[in-house]
C-alpha cells in the first residue's frame, strides 16, 4: 500500500504538463469606459490580462498566447500566437475603446486561430473578459458551443458589470461541458484577486486532465486556493513566494531604520566643530600649563596677602 501510493506521489510530481495554446478575447466596447472597477473596466483587464500572461509563460516555455478584441466596428487580431510577453504587453496597452460587442464572432475567430497552432498536442482554451450585455441569439451562441466542444477547445469567462449576462453565459459554459469556466467579477471588486481564485492560476486547462467545470464565482477573494481545480504545488509556490517577499521587505525596513540613525549619527556628529590638531597642545603639555598656571596663581595670592600684612603709614610712630 505505501509503495504504492509513493509510486502515485512521485508520478504526481514529475507527471509531465503540456504546452498551452491560450487567446485572450477582450471587449473594447464602449461599456469598458466604466469606472465601476478601479480605475475603469478596460484598464482592470489590461492588468489581469498582463498578470495571466506572465504566469502562463513561466509555467511552461511553450505555452503560446494569442490576443484579440471584440469591441468597435469589427473584432481585431491584435496579436498571433506568441511566446513574446514583451508583444502581448504592448499590444493590451495600445487597445482603443468604442462600439458594440461582437462576443460570438470574437470567439469563434479566436477558435479557428487556435486550430492553426503548430503544437497540436497542446490543449487549447479561450479565455473571454465581458463587460458589455451580449446581444447574441442563444442558437447562435448554442451552435458556437457545440463547434467549441467537437474541437476540444476550453472556455474561461470572466463577466465585468453586467448582471443580465450572468444567465446566458452560464447555460453557455454548461453547453460546451467540458472544460468550461464562468466567473462573475462582483461589483467594485479586484479582477486580480478573482484571476487568482480561477482555475486559470491553478489546475485548471493546460495544467493537467480536462474535465466538466462549470459554475459562477461570485466572490474574487485575494488568493483563493481552495477550488478543486488549484494546483496545490502552485499556491504552496506562491504562498512560499508571498512569505519570502514580506520577509525581504521587512529586512529591507529594518535596513532603512539602521540607515537613517547612522545618517542621524553621522549628521550629529559634523554639527560638532572640529580643532586643527596642528593648533591643539599634547596631553603632558596641557597638564604643564595647567600647573604653572595654578602656580602663579598661589604666588598672586601669597603677594596679597604680604601686602595686606604690612603696617600702613598712619600706623607708623611719631
Amino acid at each position: 500500500m505505501k509503495k504504492s501510493l509513493f509510486i502515485i506521489v512521485c508520478w504526481f510530481i514529475t507527471r509531465p504538463v503540456l504546452a498551452l495554446t491560450t487567446f485572450l478575447c477582450i471587449d473594447s466596447s464602449d461599456y469598458m469606459r466604466n469606472g465601476d472597477y478601479s480605475p475603469n473596466r478596460i484598464m482592470a483587464v489590461q492588468e489581469a490580462c498582463s498578470l495571466l500572461c506572465e504566469a502562463l509563460i513561466q509555467r511552461n516555455p511553450e505555452n503560446v498566447i494569442g490576443l484579440l478584441t471584440f469591441g468597435g466596428n469589427a473584432c481585431s487580431v491584435r496579436e498571433t500566437l506568441t511566446e513574446d510577453i514583451d508583444r502581448i504587453s504592448a499590444s493590451l496597452a495600445s487597445i482603443a475603446v468604442g462600439g458594440e460587442s461582437h462576443f460570438a464572432n470574437g470567439v469563434r475567430i479566436a477558435m479557428l486561430a487556435l486550430s492553426h497552432a503548430k503544437n497540436n498536442r497542446s490543449q487549447k482554451q479561450v479565455v473571454i473578459f465581458v463587460g458589455s450585455p451580449v446581444t447574441d441569439s442563444p442558437d447562435k451562441l448554442r451552435q458556437l458551443a457545440t463547434a467549441l466542444r467537437k474541437h476540444n477547445v476550453g472556455v474561461s469567462i470572466i463577466s465585468l458589470g453586467c448582471p443580465s449576462n450572468t444567465s446566458i453565459l452560464k447555460e453557455f459554459t454548461e453547453q460546451v461541458r467540458k472544460n468550461a469556466y464562468f466567473y462573475v467579477v462582483p461589483e467594485h471588486g479586484s479582477v486580480i484577486d478573482l484571476l487568482f481564485s480561477t482555475a486559470l492560476m491553478g489546475d485548471g486547462p493546460g495544467s493537467g486532465s480536462f474535465g466538466v467545470h462549470t459554475g459562477v464565482s461570485a466572490t474574487g477573494g485575494a488568493f483563493n486556493f481552495g477550488t478543486e481545480a488549484d494546483d496545490p504545488q502552485l499556491a504552496m509556490a506562491i504562498l512560499a513566494s508571498l512569505e519570502e517577499e514580506q520577509r525581504r521587505q521587512a529586512a529591507a525596513a529594518a535596513n532603512s531604520d539602521n540607515n537613517n540613525q547612522q545618517t542621524t549619527t553621522t549628521t550629529q556628529q559634523a554639527d560638532i566643530p572640529i580643532t586643527n590638531n596642528q593648533d591643539a597642545a599634547p596631553e603632558d603639555d596641557l597638564e604643564l600649563a595647567l600647573l604653572l598656571s595654578m602656580e602663579e596663581a598661589l604666588r598672586a595670592e601669597q603677594q596679597a596677602a604680604e601686602e595686606s600684612n604690612k603696617p600702613t603709614s598712619s600706623d607708623a610712630a611719631p
